[in-house]
């Protein structure tokens, strides 16, 4: 998807580390991250609680 938008806005992608750094950084925090702290906490939350 990124390729396309790039390539749709005629942008290059970066062809130097350092962004693909920060892009994984910033993938790991907003995105793996949250999602592996919702399944964590709804393991010792009632179910009741987690449906709201």
């Amino acid at each position: 998807m990124l390729l396309a938008l790039c390539r749709f806005a005629g942008r290059r992608l970066p062809r130097d580390l350092t962004p693909w750094g920060r892009f994984t950084v910033a993938a790991f925090f907003w995105n793996a991250l949250p999602f592996a702290l919702f399944a964590v906490a709804q393991q010792s939350v009632d179910s009741g609680m987690t449906a709201c």
